[in-house]
């Protein structure tokens, strides 16, 4: 029914709620809008959206909601939506495995057992299970406090259905909210996720969000993802799910929704992991594990039948974590009177959920490294690995030893013996991340220092090899109080990058390092030497002649921000065709800015 301008439609008189909940089963539907597998992807899970309040008369869906609840009529219009969602969801579960994530008003908790009832009731009779769908709750329009609202969420875990916290971050008691209620996922709230790759303080947040739910074992969803640039930082920062336009608008044509959406592999991670995938396959321990529903007799068996097993990972009916249950918080109630028999007693309500323990969690294909950090200092009970978030297997207490090992033996041979530098490895990671991330201002510089091999091959290696560690002090020096890369490529060449903010004094101040280089490095020569300005050697071709005293050349490639190269090798070329030119005039420092791959402006900035 099409309402004309100004026309306030007879069903939003309070009077009316029967007439209103009539128009909302005639008129109101749901899009489903996919959540994929940030590495992969893959569709793991669908949000359920309200669509149609517009032919009710309201200019919004929040609007139509306060109206059901000031009409009270808010649980019998939520009962609506859920059904109409869950319908859907049935049609496209047909055609492979996800998640529906279906939005609870706050308001709807304190009758919780109504809607229980419904989402049970429906669930059955579409032939899906709880463990099929996961409620979503805000911190918006909330009636319940924090605690009261944890033991409602605690009813729905028992029941089966996975949890999600919405709108994180934007809450007045986010962060109690998560520790209460132990959810399955956490979505970081689009405000964050908005421009979070050119905002530093944005994933620094973000990135301790992650960081702190995986080691809770929570998977971490980025809300509202609508750029390649955030998906790029969402992956950096290790988000492990992402929704959002980039991927796929809302959809009421379920014929559009995809099992997997190119978006994601065609903008895959392009740096090398320290510890590939195959690696950390390798590694992974697939212990069997326990449904949701087991009891504790079932937990004592288990152990019986796995004496080489102390920890058992507990999964739902979709395969999904939920925790893992320890052999060493059960002792105490077996090696004590009548303990085992206490936990058997069902009637005292003891249950597998009272010794359910959250576990730090990664998928496969994520960077183990930062997790390896999380955990370094309590091993013991392992890492749980997922893969999408199906369980897959845990990464046991030797095997994080072992990965954590291998992780500093390759970061150590990468660096340079004599100046501790990172090296190539590290070189092209950086470069690797800067290229995949055109929202912001990159600078990359090739540094050479002029005349070392006749500067080396008249006063001797040890000599050279304080030249060389003179150089990279000072270039350590960049770093102190900057976001600054500093490797060192071998010999006397070495690489300095930075992006973002930290770009803008890196020239002025390169510039300032080639004069005190250039000072620092006479006190290398005899008074003589010094003194004349130069010393006689032979070139690489073996003619005598006069070599300057040691200096610094330096070849920039300025990227602004919009502006994007091919890839790594593309960069590494150009810069060494910048190096070539600026060799001309030895210590100078030569700039190039990229507007296009092919589109260059030469500008010396400084000639010593």
């Amino acid at each position: 029914m099409a309402l004309d301008a100004g026309q306030t439609p007879l069903w939003l008189s309070n009077s009316n709620t029967g007439l209103f909940l009539r128009r909302a089963r005639a008129n109101l539907g749901v899009a489903l809008q996919p959540i994929v597998d940030i590495n992969t992807g893959e569709t793991v899970a669908f949000e359920s959206l309200v669509r149609g309040h517009a032919a009710l008369g309201f200019e919004t869906i929040e609007e139509m909601f306060t109206h059901a609840a000031n009409s009270k009529a808010l649980i019998d219009l939520e009962a609506c939506v859920i059904e109409k969602a869950l319908k859907a969801f049935a049609r496209i579960r047909r055609q492979f495995w996800a998640l529906l994530f279906l939005n609870l008003d706050g308001r709807t908790l304190s009758a919780r057992a109504q809607i229980s009832a419904k989402l049970n009731g429906v669930t059955r009779a579409l032939r899906l299970e709880p463990s099929d769908l996961c409620i979503e709750l805000s911190e918006r329009n909330r009636v319940l406090n924090t605690v009261r609202l944890a033991e409602e969420v605690g009813e729905l875990r028992k029941a089966g259905y996975s949890v999600a916290l919405d709108d994180f971050g934007v809450g007045d008691s986010g962060l109690q909210l998560l520790y209460e209620s132990n959810p399955s996922f956490l979505k970081i709230d689009r405000f964050f996720i908005s421009s979070i790759q050119s905002d530093r303080k944005k994933k620094l947040m973000v990135s301790a969000i992650v960081d702190l739910a995986h080691s809770m074992g929570v998977r971490v969803i980025a809300e509202g993802v609508e750029t390649v640039p955030e998906l790029h930082a969402c992956r950096e920062i290790r988000c492990d799910l992402v929704q959002g336009y980039l991927v796929d608008h809302p959809q009421m044509d379920l014929a559009r929704l995809r099992k997997f959406y190119p978006i994601i592999t065609e903008n895959r991670e392009r740096r090398q992991k320290r510890i590939s995938t195959e690696t950390i396959r390798a590694c992974i321990e697939p212990l069997p594990s326990l449904p949701m529903q087991a009891t504790l007799v079932d937990v004592f068996e288990f152990f019986k039948l796995h004496p080489e097993q102390n920890i058992i990972p507990v999964v739902d009916g979709g395969g999904v974590p939920q925790g893992i249950v320890r052999e060493k918080d059960l002792k105490p109630y077996v090696y004590s009177p009548y303990g085992r028999d206490l936990l058997r007693n069902s009637s005292l309500g003891i249950g597998l959920k009272d010794f359910l323990k959250p576990i730090p969690t990664t998928d496969m294909n994520s960077q183990l490294a930062p997790l390896l950090d999380l955990v370094s200092d309590r091993p013991e009970d392992g890492v749980l690995v997922t893969e999408g978030i199906r369980y897959r297997g845990v990464l046991l207490a030797g095997s994080l030893v072992r990965l954590a090992n291998d992780m500093r033996l390759a970061a150590a041979s990468d660096r340079n013996p004599l100046t501790g530098l990172p090296g190539n490895a590290a070189i092209k990671e950086f470069l690797d991340k800067a290229v995949a991330d055109p929202s912001q201002m990159r600078i990359a510089c090739y540094l050479d220092i002029d005349n070392f091999k006749p500067f080396n091959d008249k006063y001797g290696f040890r000599a050279g090899d304080r030249a060389l560690l003179m150089f990279s002090e000072l270039l350590k020096m960049l770093q102190v109080g900057h976001d600054i890369f500093v490797g060192h490529v071998g010999g006397d060449d070495f690489f300095v990058g930075a992006t973002g903010q930290n770009t803008d004094l890196l020239l002025p101040r390169l510039a300032q390092l080639q004069g005190s280089f250039a000072r620092d490095a006479e006190a290398l020569y005899s008074p003589e030497d010094r003194e004349a300005g130069f010393i006689r050697g032979r070139d690489r071709e073996g003619r005598e002649q006069r070599f300057s005293l040691l200096s610094c050349t330096v070849a920039a490639l300025e990227m602004p921000a919009a502006a994007e190269v091919k890839d790594t090798e593309h960069v590494s070329n150009l810069l060494a065709a910048i190096k070539a030119r600026a060799k001309l005039c030895k210590g100078s420092l030569l700039r190039d800015a990229v507007a296009r791959p092919e589109d260059f402006a030469l500008t010396e900035i400084d000639a010593a």
